[in-house]
Formats: C-alpha cells, sequence, structure tokens
C-alpha cells in the first residue's frame, strides 16, 4: 500500500523551483487543466491545479516540462505541429528523450518520477493520451 503524500504545496515554490530547472525565466501558470504544458515559443509552464497535492507528482511535471524548455527546439516542433497525427508520434519519442536528458541531469527527480508515477496510477489522475498531447 502507497503512503499518502499530505505535503502542503507552495505553488510560488514550485515556480521558482521550475525556473531554476529550466535555467531562465520561464512563464508559470497554475491553471485548471488536465495536465502540465510548456509553450516552447512563448516559453510559458502551464501546472495543474490539482484538488488531491502531490509533491512528486507536481516535481515530476515541472522536471519533465522543463525538459521541454531546455531540449524541445521550437522551429522543428513548430513545423510537426501541423499534423496532428505526426505529432502525436513524435510527441512520445520527444517526451522520452528529454525524459532521459533531465532525469540524467538532475538524478534526484529520478525518485519523483518514480513516485510520481506511483501516485497517478494509486490515484487514478489520467496522464494525457497522444490525442490530448
Amino acid at each position: 500500500m502507497m503512503k499518502k503524500d499530505t505535503t502542503m504545496i507552495n505553488l510560488d515554490v514550485k515556480g521558482y523551483l521550475a525556473k531554476l530547472i529550466a535555467s531562465e525565466n520561464i512563464t508559470i501558470q497554475h491553471n485548471k487543466v488536465k495536465t502540465a504544458s510548456f509553450d516552447v515559443k512563448n516559453r510559458i509552464l502551464t501546472l495543474p491545479i490539482f484538488k488531491e497535492k502531490s509533491g512528486d507528482v507536481y516535481d515530476m511535471l515541472i522536471a519533465h516540462e522543463c525538459a521541454h524548455a531546455l531540449w524541445t527546439p521550437y522551429k522543428e516542433w513548430a513545423e510537426i505541429c501541423e499534423d496532428d497525427e505526426l505529432r502525436a508520434y513524435v510527441n512520445v519519442l520527444e517526451d522520452t528523450r528529454i525524459d532521459k536528458l533531465i532525469q540524467a541531469k538532475y538524478p534526484g527527480v529520478v525518485r519523483n518520477y518514480e513516485n510520481g508515477f506511483d501516485t497517478v496510477s494509486y490515484t487514478h489522475l489520467t496522464l494525457p493520451t497522444n490525442r490530448e498531447v
């Protein structure tokens, strides 16, 4: 049985963490959205506001989206985005690529990924399908 994470989440602190990981002054938004996202053109990180908050889930999402900030090239991504089906397939590959890179750069986030995915599957939170990405 997984232990429940009852840690209070300070969204301002998470925003500072994201800026540090991204190594730039990205804009941080906390909105009622299904999942986190990063706008590679406008440099905006959008984080969801969950009813049940988990530090590991937030840290996993921040690390993943900041990996887009660090390694997803805007110009090439913009060309792919014109074709929704192609973008869905390439996004799976890109997500895998950047997750490996961010975990190599910041080994501490590996535990956040492990615990974050456990929390997501335990609480039945849904991460986006290829069609939602």
